[in-house]
């Protein structure tokens, strides 16, 4: 991990005037008007904060901590649903305070302590990364057409 964490993605909205990146140069916020592929951002991320996004499923991939912010659980429970147990799924830390986030955010630069749930979670979600993906899907089709 690089001495200090460069960037942060956020999709949904424009960052307001008082943002994290109005005061510090060491935090980006990167709206979908600034950079069209995401890829390009978890390549260079350090800590992903997210909240309810599937995009921690593919910044697994890049082997990094992730701190999980589900500041309106219930709410969002309960007018969206979830498919699965949020909290048991997650692999990293989910937090509900400001003091929590900055504890998370030093315990994952000390010393990662959700490498391993991490990894569990990646070999569930990316159960291949061979470069075979589209030679299994034209296999699964000409399977069925017969």
């Amino acid at each position: 991990m690089s001495p200090a964490p460069t960037s942060c993605y956020e999709n949904h909205s424009a960052p307001p005037p008082n943002s994290l990146e109005n005061k510090s140069n060491n935090i980006k916020i990167a709206s979908a008007d600034k950079y069209e592929d995401v890829n390009e951002l978890l390549a260079i991320t350090d800590i992903l904060v997210t909240d309810y996004s599937s995009i921690y499923k593919d910044f697994m991939l890049v082997d990094r901590p992730m701190i999980f912010i589900p500041y309106d659980y219930d709410e969002y429970k309960t007018e969206k649903g979830l498919l699965y147990d949020y909290f048991d799924t997650i692999p990293g830390p989910a937090v509900d305070s400001q003091k929590d986030f900055l504890n998370e955010v030093e315990s994952a630069i000390k010393n990662d302590p959700y490498e391993d749930k991490r990894q569990e979670r990646c070999e569930v979600i990316h159960k291949h990364r061979d470069n075979q993906s589209s030679d299994r899907v034209a296999e699964l089709i000409e399977s069925m057409v017969r």
